[in-house]
Protein backbone atom coordinates (compact mmCIF):
# COMPACT_ATOMS: atom_id res chain seq x y z
CA UNK A 1 0.00 0.00 0.00
CA UNK A 2 1.70 3.63 -0.84
CA UNK A 3 1.48 6.51 1.38
CA UNK A 4 -1.41 8.24 0.03
CA UNK A 5 -3.78 4.86 0.70
CA UNK A 6 -2.34 4.50 4.26
CA UNK A 7 -2.99 8.07 5.30
CA UNK A 8 -6.14 8.00 3.63
CA UNK A 9 -7.48 4.47 5.04
CA UNK A 10 -5.83 5.57 8.56
CA UNK A 11 -8.26 8.50 8.40
CA UNK A 12 -11.41 6.52 7.30
CA UNK A 13 -10.98 4.24 10.51
CA UNK A 14 -10.12 7.33 12.58
CA UNK A 15 -13.53 8.77 11.88
CA UNK A 16 -15.40 5.25 11.99
CA UNK A 17 -13.87 5.20 15.31
CA UNK A 18 -15.29 8.96 16.18
CA UNK A 19 -18.87 7.77 15.05
CA UNK A 20 -18.60 4.66 17.35
CA UNK A 21 -17.72 6.84 20.15
CA UNK A 22 -19.86 9.91 19.53
CA UNK A 23 -23.16 7.37 18.93
CA UNK A 24 -21.78 5.26 21.67
CA UNK A 25 -22.44 2.24 18.88
CA UNK A 26 -20.53 -0.68 20.84
CA UNK A 27 -20.03 -1.01 24.29
CA UNK A 28 -17.72 -3.62 26.00
CA UNK A 29 -18.26 -7.51 25.29
CA UNK A 30 -21.20 -6.81 22.18
CA UNK A 31 -21.36 -9.07 19.87
CA UNK A 32 -21.99 -7.90 16.55
CA UNK A 33 -23.23 -9.37 13.29
CA UNK A 34 -22.08 -7.38 10.44
CA UNK A 35 -24.59 -7.51 7.26
CA UNK A 36 -23.15 -8.44 4.14
CA UNK A 37 -24.46 -8.26 0.83
CA UNK A 38 -21.38 -8.73 -1.67
CA UNK A 39 -21.05 -4.88 -2.66
CA UNK A 40 -18.26 -2.20 -1.98
CA UNK A 41 -20.12 -0.42 1.20
CA UNK A 42 -20.42 -3.85 3.23
CA UNK A 43 -17.54 -5.06 2.63
CA UNK A 44 -15.73 -1.63 3.77
CA UNK A 45 -18.25 -1.63 6.63
CA UNK A 46 -16.84 -5.21 7.27
CA UNK A 47 -12.93 -4.54 7.29
CA UNK A 48 -12.96 -0.84 9.04
CA UNK A 49 -14.78 -2.78 11.74
CA UNK A 50 -12.04 -5.83 11.80
CA UNK A 51 -9.74 -2.71 12.02
CA UNK A 52 -11.05 -1.18 15.03
CA UNK A 53 -11.91 -4.53 16.85
CA UNK A 54 -7.68 -4.54 16.34
CA UNK A 55 -6.93 -0.84 17.67
CA UNK A 56 -9.50 -0.10 19.91
CA UNK A 57 -10.06 -0.08 23.55
CA UNK A 58 -13.02 -1.59 23.83
CA UNK A 59 -13.47 -5.65 23.27
CA UNK A 60 -16.18 -7.06 21.21
CA UNK A 61 -16.66 -10.19 18.73
CA UNK A 62 -17.53 -9.72 15.31
CA UNK A 63 -19.78 -11.99 12.84
CA UNK A 64 -20.44 -11.70 9.40
CA UNK A 65 -23.99 -13.13 7.89
CA UNK A 66 -25.58 -12.91 4.37
CA UNK A 67 -29.03 -14.03 3.51
CA UNK A 68 -29.63 -15.21 0.04
CA UNK A 69 -32.83 -15.60 -1.50
CA UNK A 70 -32.59 -18.24 -4.34
CA UNK A 71 -36.01 -17.20 -5.85
CA UNK A 72 -34.48 -14.14 -7.02
CA UNK A 73 -33.52 -13.74 -10.34
CA UNK A 74 -29.31 -12.63 -9.35
CA UNK A 75 -26.46 -14.42 -7.02
CA UNK A 76 -23.52 -13.06 -5.60
CA UNK A 77 -20.43 -15.13 -5.11
CA UNK A 78 -20.84 -16.64 -1.61
CA UNK A 79 -17.29 -18.08 -1.46
CA UNK A 80 -15.60 -14.93 -2.27
CA UNK A 81 -17.57 -13.85 0.59
CA UNK A 82 -16.41 -16.41 3.05
CA UNK A 83 -12.62 -16.25 1.32
CA UNK A 84 -12.82 -12.50 2.57
CA UNK A 85 -14.20 -13.42 6.00
CA UNK A 86 -11.69 -16.11 6.62
CA UNK A 87 -8.39 -13.50 5.19
CA UNK A 88 -9.60 -10.77 8.28
CA UNK A 89 -10.47 -13.81 10.58
CA UNK A 90 -14.08 -13.09 10.89
CA UNK A 91 -16.66 -15.90 11.07
CA UNK A 92 -18.88 -16.31 8.14
CA UNK A 93 -22.34 -17.39 7.99
CA UNK A 94 -24.45 -18.08 5.50
CA UNK A 95 -28.60 -17.99 5.14
CA UNK A 96 -30.44 -19.56 2.22
CA UNK A 97 -34.15 -18.91 1.69
CA UNK A 98 -36.87 -19.79 -1.14
CA UNK A 99 -39.06 -17.20 -1.02
CA UNK A 100 -41.31 -15.87 -3.71
CA UNK A 101 -41.26 -11.82 -3.93
CA UNK A 102 -44.39 -12.21 -6.24
CA UNK A 103 -47.70 -11.80 -6.06
CA UNK A 104 -48.13 -10.16 -2.77
CA UNK A 105 -50.01 -7.18 -1.30
CA UNK A 106 -47.31 -4.78 -0.97
CA UNK A 107 -44.28 -4.47 -3.37
CA UNK A 108 -41.90 -6.88 -4.15
CA UNK A 109 -38.83 -4.42 -2.60
CA UNK A 110 -41.04 -4.59 0.39
CA UNK A 111 -41.76 -7.72 1.42
CA UNK A 112 -38.09 -8.99 0.19
CA UNK A 113 -36.51 -6.36 2.38
CA UNK A 114 -39.08 -7.37 5.30
CA UNK A 115 -38.16 -11.39 4.20
CA UNK A 116 -34.36 -10.15 5.18
CA UNK A 117 -34.68 -8.09 8.21
CA UNK A 118 -36.68 -11.11 9.59
CA UNK A 119 -34.22 -13.95 8.54
CA UNK A 120 -31.02 -11.32 10.16
CA UNK A 121 -32.83 -11.09 13.54
CA UNK A 122 -33.46 -14.94 13.84
CA UNK A 123 -29.72 -15.18 12.99
CA UNK A 124 -28.87 -12.97 15.39
CA UNK A 125 -30.57 -14.42 18.02
CA UNK A 126 -29.31 -18.15 16.88
CA UNK A 127 -25.66 -16.02 16.73
CA UNK A 128 -26.27 -14.51 20.31
CA UNK A 129 -25.32 -11.51 18.89
CA UNK A 130 -26.56 -8.17 20.44
CA UNK A 131 -25.83 -5.49 17.71
CA UNK A 132 -26.37 -5.11 14.08
CA UNK A 133 -23.87 -3.25 11.78
CA UNK A 134 -25.66 -2.02 8.14
CA UNK A 135 -23.59 -0.48 5.62
CA UNK A 136 -25.44 2.72 5.01
CA UNK A 137 -23.07 5.68 4.71
CA UNK A 138 -23.54 9.40 4.51
CA UNK A 139 -24.79 9.43 0.67
CA UNK A 140 -27.76 7.05 2.03
CA UNK A 141 -28.56 8.72 4.76
CA UNK A 142 -28.70 12.47 3.07
CA UNK A 143 -31.18 10.84 0.20
CA UNK A 144 -33.55 9.16 2.42
CA UNK A 145 -33.55 12.22 4.49
CA UNK A 146 -35.09 14.08 0.96
CA UNK A 147 -36.56 11.20 -0.60
CA UNK A 148 -39.00 10.69 2.98
CA UNK A 149 -39.80 14.73 2.45
CA UNK A 150 -41.03 14.48 -0.95
CA UNK A 151 -42.57 11.10 -1.09
CA UNK A 152 -44.14 11.17 2.92
CA UNK A 153 -43.72 14.71 3.64
CA UNK A 154 -42.00 13.47 7.04
CA UNK A 155 -38.10 14.84 8.38
CA UNK A 156 -36.26 11.13 8.83
CA UNK A 157 -33.88 8.68 7.93
CA UNK A 158 -31.30 6.45 8.93
CA UNK A 159 -30.46 6.55 12.56
CA UNK A 160 -26.75 5.88 13.80
CA UNK A 161 -28.57 3.05 16.49
CA UNK A 162 -31.60 2.10 17.19
CA UNK A 163 -33.05 -0.59 19.69
CA UNK A 164 -35.72 -3.29 18.49
CA UNK A 165 -37.20 -6.02 20.73
CA UNK A 166 -37.18 -4.04 23.91
CA UNK A 167 -33.47 -3.51 23.81
CA UNK A 168 -32.43 -7.47 22.88
CA UNK A 169 -30.87 -5.64 19.36
CA UNK A 170 -29.49 -3.12 18.37
CA UNK A 171 -29.12 -1.87 14.81
CA UNK A 172 -26.30 0.21 14.10
CA UNK A 173 -24.28 2.18 11.46
CA UNK A 174 -20.80 3.13 11.76
CA UNK A 175 -20.32 4.68 8.18
CA UNK A 176 -23.28 7.27 8.32
CA UNK A 177 -20.08 10.34 8.58
CA UNK A 178 -18.53 8.41 6.06
CA UNK A 179 -19.13 9.23 2.40
CA UNK A 180 -19.99 7.37 -0.63
CA UNK A 181 -17.05 8.14 -2.67
CA UNK A 182 -14.65 7.20 0.64
CA UNK A 183 -16.13 3.66 0.69
CA UNK A 184 -15.80 2.97 -2.99
CA UNK A 185 -11.65 4.46 -2.46
CA UNK A 186 -11.59 2.51 0.52
CA UNK A 187 -12.71 -0.74 -0.98
CA UNK A 188 -10.72 -0.29 -4.29
CA UNK A 189 -7.36 -0.21 -2.24
CA UNK A 190 -8.01 -3.39 -0.48
CA UNK A 191 -9.38 -4.70 -4.24
CA UNK A 192 -12.96 -5.88 -2.55
CA UNK A 193 -15.09 -7.08 -5.30
CA UNK A 194 -18.40 -5.16 -6.15
CA UNK A 195 -21.16 -7.71 -6.93
CA UNK A 196 -23.76 -5.88 -5.21
CA UNK A 197 -26.62 -6.24 -8.60
CA UNK A 198 -29.78 -4.32 -9.19
CA UNK A 199 -32.76 -6.86 -8.79
CA UNK A 200 -35.12 -6.91 -11.87
CA UNK A 201 -38.05 -5.91 -9.27
CA UNK A 202 -36.24 -3.90 -8.13
CA UNK A 203 -37.84 -0.20 -7.82
CA UNK A 204 -34.66 2.48 -7.83
CA UNK A 205 -35.77 5.25 -10.36
CA UNK A 206 -36.67 8.06 -7.93
CA UNK A 207 -33.42 7.14 -5.87
CA UNK A 208 -31.73 6.64 -9.14
CA UNK A 209 -33.18 9.89 -10.02
CA UNK A 210 -32.26 11.98 -6.67
CA UNK A 211 -28.60 10.80 -6.50
CA UNK A 212 -28.13 13.48 -9.86
CA UNK A 213 -29.62 15.88 -8.05
CA UNK A 214 -27.61 15.59 -4.75
CA UNK A 215 -24.80 15.91 -6.30
CA UNK A 216 -25.58 19.07 -7.65
CA UNK A 217 -26.30 20.57 -4.60
CA UNK A 218 -23.13 18.74 -3.27
CA UNK A 219 -21.59 20.66 -6.03
CA UNK A 220 -22.81 24.10 -4.76
CA UNK A 221 -20.95 24.40 -1.07
CA UNK A 222 -17.49 22.44 -0.39
CA UNK A 223 -19.53 21.08 3.19
CA UNK A 224 -23.07 20.75 1.98
CA UNK A 225 -23.21 17.17 2.26
CA UNK A 226 -22.23 16.93 5.79
CA UNK A 227 -23.90 20.43 6.80
CA UNK A 228 -27.27 18.66 5.52
CA UNK A 229 -26.41 15.71 7.46
CA UNK A 230 -26.13 17.94 10.43
CA UNK A 231 -29.58 19.58 9.63
CA UNK A 232 -31.33 16.87 11.07
CA UNK A 233 -30.06 17.31 14.70
CA UNK A 234 -30.21 21.60 14.35
CA UNK A 235 -33.90 21.85 13.37
CA UNK A 236 -34.66 25.41 14.86
CA UNK A 237 -38.78 24.86 15.40
CA UNK A 238 -38.77 28.61 16.05
CA UNK A 239 -38.55 29.21 11.79
CA UNK A 240 -40.48 25.81 11.05
CA UNK A 241 -44.23 26.80 9.98
CA UNK A 242 -46.17 25.60 13.20
CA UNK A 243 -50.30 24.96 13.08
CA UNK A 244 -50.21 24.72 17.41
CA UNK A 245 -49.36 28.51 17.09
Amino acid sequence: MDKQSKIFTGKILNRCIKTIEEYKLIRDNDRVLVGISGGKDSYTLLHLLKMVQRNYKIPFELIAVHISNTALPYRVNTLKMGEICDKINVPFHLKELNESVENRSKSPCFYCSWVRRKEVFLMADELNANKIAYGHHLDDVNETLIMNMIVHGTISAFPASKSFFDGKFDIIRPLILISEPETIRYSEIYSFPDEEQNCEFEERNLRDSLKGVMNNLYALKKNAKINLFRSMSKIDTDYLPDKTK
